[in-house]
């Protein structure tokens, strides 16, 4: 019989083994912050012949539930590695955000310290998060510097009246394409430095050929990558190190794996119909929507609205303290609303950091999450980080699966549903029967409507 999931770990060397048929070797070379590994991620079998496995994050807010404050947490451990390599200052108390990474009691200290240390950049500087899973990561990091930063995430959406201001392919990912949509040209002009924000480079490819394409249109930058995993092997290395761009990453090691496809059990779902599911919907309103054409995967063509403060469409520090109150406003809005002890506030695809700082102001008893496009086996045994899934399409492009992991029978019963927008009412049906089968009893859909 095979062991589903099986470990071996030293201080510097892990070995994953997933039913037998699936090895990972991982060798350390580098830990920054010390923080174990288990506090780090957990790795999974996917759907994906390209890599069939995947490093599962728990600092992110998507694949496994963190409480809310955690994803901001983790941007402020790259803008204190950053900091300290870049312009060699001390940000943060360090150590004390690497503690409430593993214990929730030192979380108020955390915050109380990202607040009340937000250093100023030297020089004019752009972080760039990588969509799907690095915005809220991108958004985070920039969030946490005082002035003279700005911020904007690559998209998979395909918006008819803009033009991108480039445009490239990820080459290990199920989703492949990205976006940039920035006001104009000149938005660049503003920053001498660009950061990209990525959660794990692996060979390194993808963030080459993006510095390529912004080497082009606009020359002259320095460059530099931060990322939560470094995954490249010597000869990547040297590349970079050729091209003098520096790259820096809470974790460095090198990856060894048989890339063999798992036969994973089949699903088994719940079988029961689901109980009666209560739902309201909540617009919180705001003068920060844009309205816009997304053109789908099929070509349908939609008019839909889009908030200004994710980063999107480019922001800069001097509107962080108008986001900080609006998503605090939204927070106390929503806090009436609950009805469990027990809540978990989910966000959409890349509609992540925002949802994630108004849970972080909802009351105790929260955690949060995301949905995603990556196809992951999930597997309900011990040591094995994705437990099951739930299936719906996305709500702007039905040919498009979204996953939500994670939600386990009887963990909560109360669910809030973040969206940039208001969701069609078939896929708040679906969404609804679904989440009933794992127990929810209260689900509030919350979209942020125009004012």
């Amino acid at each position: 019989m095979k062991m589903p999931v099986s470990r071996v770990c030293s201080e510097h060397k892990v070995h994953v083994n997933i039913l037998g048929d699936l090895n990972i070797a991982i060798d350390v070379t580098e830990n920054r912050y010390n923080i174990p590994l288990d506090n780090l991620f957990g790795i999974a079998a996917r759907k994906n012949p390209k890599r069939s496995f995947l490093f599962v994050s728990k600092l992110l807010g998507k694949h496994i539930p963190v409480y809310p404050q955690i994803p901001r947490i983790s941007g402020a451990l790259l803008a204190d590695m950053f900091l300290c390599e870049i312009e060699g200052k001390k940000a943060f108390n360090s150590s004390l955000l690497v503690s409430a990474l593993a214990d929730q009691k030192f979380i108020p200290g955390a915050l109380e310290e990202i607040e009340g240390a937000a250093p100023l950049l030297s020089k004019p500087t752009l972080f760039i998060g990588f969509a799907e899973t690095a915005t809220g990561l991108g958004h985070a990091m920039y969030e946490a510097f005082a002035g003279n930063a700005g911020f904007v995430h690559t998209t998979r959406d395909s918006i008819v009246e803009l033009q991108s201001c480039f445009a490239f392919e990820e080459e290990h990912s199920h989703a492949t394409s990205h976006r940039c949509y920035v006001p104009n040209d000149s938005f660049f002009d503003k920053f001498d430095r660009i950061v990209l924000v990525d959660d794990e480079i692996t060979t390194g490819k993808t963030c080459l050929n993006f510095i390529k394409v912004l080497k082009d249109k606009y020359p002259g930058k320095e460059y530099i990558i931060t990322s939560i995993l470094d995954w490249r092997d010597s000869f990547a290395i040297s590349k970079y190190e050729e091209l003098n761009i520096k790259t820096l990453a809470l974790l460095r090691g090198q990856i060894c794996c048989n890339n063999v496809p798992v036969k994973v059990p089949g699903v088994v779902t719940p079988k029961n119909e689901g109980e009666f599911v209560k739902v309201d919907n909540v617009n919180l309103t705001s003068e920060n929507k844009k309205l816009f054409t997304l053109e789908s995967s099929q070509g349908m063509q939609s008019l839909v609205s889009y908030s200004e403060m994710t980063g999107r469409f480019g922001i800069t520090s001097e509107e962080n303290r108008q986001v900080k109150e609006e998503t605090l406003k939204y927070a106390q809005m929503l806090s009436k609303k609950r009805i469990y002890d027990q809540s978990l506030c989910m966000g959409l695809g890349e509609f992540i950091y925002l949802p994630s700082l108004i849970a972080s102001g909802m009351g105790e008893g929260i955690m949060y999450q995301s949905t995603t496009r990556s196809p992951i086996h999930s597997l309900s045994q011990r040591g094995y980080p994705v437990k099951n899934v739930i299936w719906c399409a996305s709500p702007e492009d039905p040919a498009i699966t979204n996953y939500i992991y994670n939600v386990v029978p009887g963990q909560y019963r109360e669910v809030f549903v973040f969206s940039e927008r208001e969701m069609g009412q078939q896929c708040k049906n679906h969404m609804a029967k679904e989440l009933s089968k794992v127990g929810i009893k209260h689900l509030v859909f919350v979209a942020i409507t125009s004012a």
